[in-house]
């Protein structure tokens, strides 16, 4: 199965009709989460599958936070900006989309991702061109504001980019927690081939590459630089490359770097590279650039160093300070604490299988490798003290313990996988993260570790999708009948059954074959009447783009109820009317409220629409995509976490350990220490099914942090994500994930004087 067309399985569910709105408010929007673009629509359209806009520019516009624009088969025009928080612009229906532009007289730029736009999702586009970038996104990093931040959490799945006239992606300072996972990125510079990268990132922390192909690139093929922090890149394939295939650092302009977390000006910190393929190089095939701590394992190094550097490069980065403790001075930054294990070295050049530059302190381990000359004995060269060698010469040096030289018997016609009598097979040591192979097979088999990226007989594994693709409206065909789902037991012992409302939110209905007082979660509990039917709605969150007095008015043919942060605005509890009820309510632009809808009837069908109007526009406010098909008050109230065990990348010191977070004293905490990067993992001892985490920071906040999901520790979901983190008391929700492990990963202190948490409480079931 390709890793390079990963495809999410088609979901359409069954839509049930809602009523006409009341005549006095026909004019108004209803609030969707969906727009819709194709060639033949027109920007003039409602945005509907029915009748689409025409220009993704409009359709990115129009959408609030948490919309999905779906675009139709065919190819648009490239030069858009995104601006909106929590969008998702994706194909429809897996049909050929294309977005291209000229890389000579077209746009520099043919997607860009606004600073404020975190947690972009781009899913199955093929974007081509761009004078400069097929992708890029912006930082305020170099506009002289006091606490800047990128575009953070940008995830592209399922994509190409290509063609692009200098880099294909270009990732600015501060552009954190970045994704790209299945996709094809290639032929870069064909309008400048003298700095045409196919990844180009500066200073972008918790970056992941990951299940993608990079191939035909003018310079490098990937390279994590400016003082990037924990960065992974895994079972990628990189081919013909004319520079070097992946660089854990490299050279940045000294005002890029973060120097009050790293002082030091590393160009990489953390990085990792594991279980990539690398072939047809000019230059390294790895290397570690100016880097600190970089782990780079289990790799597959196939004619690489063709003319330049060796196949490992190990290397330092002069610099020129103007600030900072080393400012005035013309230092050479070296890499300090190098680890490269279990990796296949082929170098068909009379070039060296490690090239080790003078610029390197702190440990070096080489360990496990097989390395492979073709005609002639595998060479070792270390300039830090003017030698090269062999492979026997080198190991009495003491380095490389456990690594063999030989032909690594390669398939090359199959991704370089290894064949039966691979000398790799079995030789390798346990790493961590070591649960699949290039090939998403299991590892390891037989009596250890293979060498290399693939895993000589593992157990094919199904490749994870990593992203659903967005619900779509499905095509409209005339009167559908929708059709009920089960969903089991929705709290309280309730059996159930529900309707996808695509339009707005979902749609429960309860049958009931008893009596019961059930907490509809506000008010006291009313009765319910045995073998009578009830319908819920539900939303997550809203946000205003304005501040101002909003009107909020609900049309149902019987009651309903809308709350806003628990305020009660709209109460219509009568049954068997249909009418207009409004309500106002204070809100501030940019903040995030929470929104409950409840809609009761005693009859059967589905009647209920909800408008919000104010002074400056009639639609304003949109709820975060959420799907809701169980309800039980209790979910929202168990703090998970409360006493669970608690451990951390780091702490300050006494009085200041990880258990603090969970330990119910709200006069204790945690603290990394002064560190510029930290994470922290509570164990919930079982599976639970969580849906809000809320963090009470204290005034060393992460500005950059991630929640991430595990159930079994190894392998991390990402649940919720920001890029502009003020501190305070953040309540982390719109999520709902079965994990026993509960993982925050933290950038970018708010005060650059690492993380601080009074308590970490998590919500669920």
């Amino acid at each position: 199965m390709s890793l390079f067309a990963i495809k999410s399985a088609k979901r359409v569910q069954g839509r049930k009709a809602v009523c006409q709105a009341v005549e006095n408010l026909e004019s108004r929007l209803l609030m969707s989460a969906n727009w819709y673009v194709a060639t033949t629509g027109a920007d003039s359209a409602a945005g509907s599958i029915s009748a689409p806009l025409q220009n993704l520019q409009t359709a990115i516009n129009k959408a609030a936070a948490g919309d999905t624009i779906f675009l139709r088969g065919g190819t648009y025009n490239g030069g858009e900006s995104i601006r909106t928080a929590n969008l998702t612009i994706s194909a429809y229906n897996n049909e050929v989309v294309k977005i291209a532009s000229s890389n000579v007289t077209g746009p520099d730029v043919v997607i860009s991702v606004g600073q404020d736009a975190t947690n972009t999702k781009l899913i199955g586009l093929d974007i081509s061109g761009g004078g400069y970038y097929v992708l890029k996104t912006e930082s305020t990093w170099d506009t002289g504001v006091s606490n800047p931040h990128g575009a953070t959490g940008l995830s592209i799945i399922n994509c190409k980019l290509h063609d692009s006239g200098r880099d294909v992606i270009k990732l600015t300072p501060a552009s954190d927690y970045f994704t790209i996972s299945g996709s094809e990125i290639y032929n870069s510079g064909m309008r400048d081939a003298s700095n045409a990268e196919g990844i180009d990132a500066v200073q972008a922390n918790y970056a992941t590459v990951k299940d993608t192909y990079i191939h035909d690139i003018a310079t490098n093929g990937i390279y994590f630089k400016g003082g990037s922090v924990n960065t992974v890149i895994e079972r990628t394939k990189v081919s013909n490359i004319r520079g070097s295939g992946i660089l854990l650092g490299q050279s940045s302009d000294e005002n890029w770097f973060d120097i009050k977390v790293n002082p030091n000006y590393y160009e990489s910190i953390g990085g990792i590279v594991r279980d990539c393929v690398i072939t047809n190089v000019e230059g390294a095939g790895i290397g570690a650039w100016a880097a600190k701590d970089a782990l780079i394992y289990n790799n597959t190094l196939i004619n690489v160093a063709k003319t330049m550097f060796g196949g490992l490069l190990i290397q330092g980065q002069e610099h020129w300070p103007t600030t900072g403790p080393l400012a005035g001075q013309n230092v050479i930054i070296p890499s300090t604490n190098v680890t490269m294990e279990n990796n296949i070295v082929q170098v068909d050049s009379g070039r060296s299988v490690v090239d080790i530059r003078p610029e390197l302190t702190g440990t070096l381990i080489l360990k496990n490798n097989l390395y492979y000359q073709s005609g002639k004995a595998a060479q070792f060269t270390d300039d830090r003290i003017n030698w090269t060698g062999t492979l026997a010469q080198w190991q009495a040096k003491g380095y490389d313990a456990g690594s063999i030289e030989g032909n690594p018997l390669v398939d090359a016609a199959n991704t370089y996988n290894l064949t039966s009598s691979s000398p790799a097979i079995d030789k390798g040591l346990a790493m961590p993260g070591l649960t699949y192979d290039y090939n998403m097979d299991s590892r390891p088999v037989g009596n250890g570790i293979d060498i290399g990226a693939h895993e000589f007989g593992g157990t094919p594994t199904p490749i994870p999708t990593p992203d659903p693709t967005p619900t779509a409206d499905p095509t409209p065909t005339p009167d559908p009948t929708p059709t009920p789902t089960p969903v089991g037991d929705i709290g309280n012992g309730l059996k159930g059954e529900y309707y996808d409302n695509s339009d707005f939110t979902n749609l429960q209905t309860v049958k009931v074959n008893k009596k019961i007082n059930f907490n509809w979660g506000a008010g006291t509990p009313m009765e319910v009447t045995a073998n009578t039917t009830y319908s819920i709605r539900y939303t997550g969150q809203i946000m205003p783009h304005y501040s101002e007095t909003y009107t909020i008015a609900a049309v149902a043919d019987d009651g309903v109820r809308v709350w806003v942060n628990g305020q009660l605005v709209v109460d219509d509890w009568n049954i068997h009317r249909t009418r207009e009820s409004a309500g106002t309510i204070a809100l501030q632009a940019g903040q995030k409220y929470d929104i409950k809808v409840e809609y009761f009837q005693n009859t059967g069908g589905a009647v209920c629409q909800l408008f919000w109007s104010s002074a400056s526009q009639a639609r304003e406010i949109v709820p975060q995509r959420q799907l809701f098909s169980d309800y039980a008050p209790a979910s929202t109230t168990t703090n998970l976490s409360l006493g669970k065990a608690v451990i951390s990348s780091s702490n300050e010191g006494s009085g200041f350990e990880a258990a603090n977070v969970t330990n119910g004293n709200g006069t204790t905490r945690w603290a990394s220490g002064n560190v510029n990067s930290a994470w922290i993992r509570m164990d919930l001892g079982a599976v639970r099914s969580v849906s809000k985490v809320v963090l009470n920071w204290e005034s060393a906040a992460a500005k950059n942090y991630q929640i991430q999901t595990s159930v079994d520790g190894k392998n991390w979901t990402a649940a919720w994500t920001t890029g502009n983190g003020a501190g305070g008391t953040v309540s982390a929700q719109g999520f709902t994930a079965q994990a026993r492990y509960i993982r925050i990963t933290m950038a970018r202190s708010t005060i650059n004087w690492g993380f601080s948490l009074w308590d970490v409480n998590v919500f669920g079931q």
